[in-house]
């Protein structure tokens, strides 16, 4: 659960990403409305005012320009620019502000639509390395500022901490950038360098620079602050209206542009990203509130903070399910966790309306991306905190919990003991937390007699709690799977007496639970499960009582190969993940799997630019191919290796694989009907879109039959998720960011990385479907590169 208070106050020449920070004091208050500002000249003669019925204008024509064609800006979109003329788009602007609200307000509250931060395209000043007062000197000298102008741009340079170049200037990357030569002082700006070409590894997944390329891009730049200042007294909006125009300037003198700043703070309610917002916003009106106003006003908000969201999504995914009813023992994450916690302190009538409202949306929704904007003045029914966050109800109140944190060793053997001993004597259990290793974290090495008893009895102390006593168990880490898996799935070979490959198939399809296994986990379970399985109270009557390991058993374990009949070792995760009940997205190494795909009840295959050798040899056998339209050398090898690059893998070409007709290349073999989709690579060129149709067709003739399908590529990250996303723009009826952020949040720990060229199309897609974009391109890049960057 993500709870809110005000931080330290902090100016806007620091990062100014936090989401509830008091702001710099830049005034006594906020007003909505300000007296006309009185009659004085700007000190630029590059820089004008926007009244607010202009901003009115700007922002209608904004909202209705459709994105240009994919031929006009790519591979400009790619990499660094200098040297092919920036591609223009006619009524696009830039909005920027120049400063947070005034003390008393939530500085990341007033922020217009598509708001940006300078930040976020300038490039940042290091004065360890850069001669600011010699640069600034070139720039003046290069652009033709006047005296005050410089005095202006010095300013906003020593406040902001930023040079006047874009991220994207490919000259100033050379010089001041991180690739420049280090410990020296830079003072000229005389040397040049070409720009970097963008097929050079990962510049098609520059996500990063997209917000400087639509600065670069927007014929209008609009700088805007909610100061009761006058603009050209105290306040910062002339200052970076400056450092903007040098910038623009600096990379091409001779393009044509307008900066511009906003004239009034009496805004229109529709022009809000974020409303103006107090610091009462981030109070709780009372102790099991959930979510404050702020927090209310910031998801309505999908120009920022989508890290908010995702960790909604997550919560709302792995919420707590009951994995064993015998043993009352139930999964979940943190949010489940706090959110019992809090509830356990309310009066038994006030549990009565949670349980009572929570009734009404159990079974409807379960993710946050449909979900409309939100008002708490709006009085929803249900309350707001039960739309985004899901209220665990379990048959036997929770006592015991085990917590898998990463800095977590096994827990004591005699804490163990004590709690088996008091099960046994009064059946019952004190509230208990145990801490437990994550999921990876355990390798053969460890598994000495010691820590095999402390596993071994952490399963029995679970499953006599639900059997027991009358209460029942939780575990939990805090995303709800990563960390938790490993003692999940070792507690359920305990409680079900079943081999590993099937409790992972039963956990996957009869619990609905979703869990990441690391290969060190699947080799060590293999193992444990011998144990783990000749204990189980299927097979014997325990008395609660510490159980023991049998040194020859002990012994036995690490000599028996276990089974892996579906090859679970040799994949990632290890099944493909579950993004929709129909849909399925997965790895080369899952679709090369057909007994797995069996067991899954899939039985359609997407091929996203990549065939399947057992694909291939049967229609080898099939006589199907020639030798001179297939290389079938080594096709019947069972698994292909994720690190070999798709030009290494044999391909068929759509002719050899429908007798050459025209269409889909649907081929029914081995049970599976396999879609497959030719020539198209991971590399920022190749086009998903003039394909997309047949894709969704096809899934969605899977859909009405009822059946399964699983869309894969090479690793499932890229072509196929970007096929996943756009199903999930139909079937969900929501747009690109969000059904980005669903598909990501259920691809686990596996990110999903479509790159630019993808993702620009499936804005395009949806351009196409009549939907207008309610969040901008640039906007879209942003919040990708925020998600990414803590993983990259």
């Amino acid at each position: 659960m993500r709870l809110f208070v005000p931080a330290e106050t902090q100016g806007p020449e620091q990062n100014s990403q936090k989401r509830h920070k008091s702001t710099a004091d830049q005034g006594s208050g906020h007003s909505a409305k300000m007296a006309p500002y009185e009659e004085q000249q700007l000190c630029s003669e590059h820089i004008n005012l926007v009244s607010r019925t202009c901003m009115s204008t700007l922002f209608a024509e904004h909202a209705h320009q459709k994105l240009p064609y994919c031929d006009d800006v790519f591979p400009w979109l790619h990499g660094l620019s200098g040297s092919r003329e920036v591609p223009r788009a006619c009524h696009w602007m830039a909005v920027i502000r120049s400063q947070p609200l005034s003390r008393g307000m939530i500085e990341n509250s007033g922020l217009l639509r598509s708001s940006l931060d300078p930040h976020e395209f300038l490039m940042p000043w290091d004065y360890k390395k850069h001669c600011i007062e010699s640069i600034l000197s070139d720039v003046r000298n290069n652009l033709g500022l006047n005296s005050e102008e410089h005095e202006l741009l010095t300013r906003a340079c020593k406040l902001y901490k930023l040079m006047p170049f874009l991220v994207t200037d490919a000259t100033a990357q050379g010089i001041y950038g991180a690739g420049a030569a280090k410990n020296r002082v830079c003072t000229s700006s005389s040397y040049s360098q070409p720009p970097q070409g963008w097929k050079q590894p990962g510049m098609f997944r520059r996500f990063d620079l997209q917000v400087a390329k639509f600065i670069e891009m927007s014929q209008r730049c609009v700088i805007y602050c909610l100061s009761e200042s006058r603009h050209w007294r105290s306040c910062h909006c002339q200052e970076l209206a400056v450092l903007l125009y040098a910038a623009r300037k600096s990379l091409d003198p001779s393009e044509n542009f307008q900066i511009s700043i906003l004239d009034t703070t009496d805004i229109d309610p529709i022009w809000w990203g974020t409303p103006p917002m107090k610091l009462t916003a981030l109070q709780k009106d009372r102790f099991s509130q959930l979510a404050s106003d702020f927090d209310i006003a910031s998801f309505s908000n999908w120009d920022r903070d989508l890290f908010y969201r995702e960790r909604l999504e997550i919560s709302r995914m792995s919420s707590a399910t009951c994995v064993s009813s015998e043993s009352s023992t139930w999964c979940g994450n943190s949010t489940d966790f706090e959110i019992y916690r809090l509830n356990k302190g309310l009066s038994a009538q006030e549990n009565d309306k949670v349980v009572h409202s929570m009734e009404k949306v159990h079974q409807e929704v379960d993710t946050v991306v449909t979900l409309p904007n939100l008002s708490r003045k709006a009085q929803s029914s249900p309350p707001i905190d039960n739309l985004l966050f899901s209220f665990p109800q379990p048959s036997k109140t929770w006592e015991l919990f085990i917590h898998c944190t990463e800095s977590s060793t096994l827990p004591e053997l005699s804490t163990i003991v004590r709690l088996l001993e008091r099960i046994k004597k009064d059946a019952t259990i004190p509230h208990t937390v145990l801490s437990f290793p994550i999921s990876g974290s355990i390798g053969l090495g460890n598994l000495n007699l010691a820590s095999i008893k402390v596993i071994l009895n952490t399963c029995l102390l679970i499953y006599s709690t639900g059997k027991c006593t009358n209460f029942g168990s939780l575990i939990y880490c805090s995303d709800g799977y990563t960390e938790v898996s490993f003692i999940l799935v070792a507690f359920l070979i305990f409680a079900w007496d079943l081999p590993l490959d099937e409790v992972l198939f039963r956990l996957h399809k009869d619990c609905q639970r979703p869990f990441f296994l690391f290969p060190i986990d699947l080799q060590v379970l293999g193992h444990l499960q011998v144990l783990l399985r000749e204990e189980s109270p299927k097979r014997k009557e325990h008395d609660t009582t510490c159980l023991d390991v049998d040194p020859d058993l002990f012994s036995k374990m690490f000599f028996t190969k276990f089974r892996d009949s579906y090859h679970l070792a040799q994949l990632k995760g290890p099944l493909p993940s579950k993004i929709l009940p129909h849909l399925y997205l997965g790895s080369l190494e899952h679709a090369q799997n057909p007994k797995l795909l069996q067991k899954l009840e899939i039985k359609n295959i997407v091929s996203v630019g990549e065939t399947m050798p057992w694909l291939l040899a049967a229609m080898s056998r099939r006589r199907s191919l020639t030798v001179s339209e297939a290389d079938t050398r080594g096709v019947t090898r069972p698994f292909i290796s994720t690190v070999v690059s798709s030009s290494q893998i044999t391909r068929v070409r759509a002719s050899s694989l429908v007798g050459g007709k025209e269409g889909p290349n649907v081929v029914e073999e081995n049970g599976f009907r396999v879609l497959h989709i030719t020539d198209l690579d991971d590399n920022g060129e190749d086009r998903l879109l003039s394909q997309l149709d047949d894709i969704l067709a096809f899934i969605d003739e899977c859909y009405n039959r009822g059946e399964k399908v699983l869309v894969h590529c090479m690793v499932g990250v890229s072509r196929s998720a970007t096929v996943c996303i756009a199903e999930c723009m139909r079937r969900l009826n929501c747009d690109v960011l969000r059904a980005y952020l669903y598909v990501r949040v259920r691809r686990l720990n596996i990110i999903i990385q479509p790159n630019l060229m993808f993702v620009y199309e499936l804005c395009k897609w949806q351009e196409a479907q009549g939907k207008p974009l309610t969040v901008d391109w640039h906007i879209i890049c942003r919040a990708i590169s925020e998600l990414n960057r803590m993983y990259f």
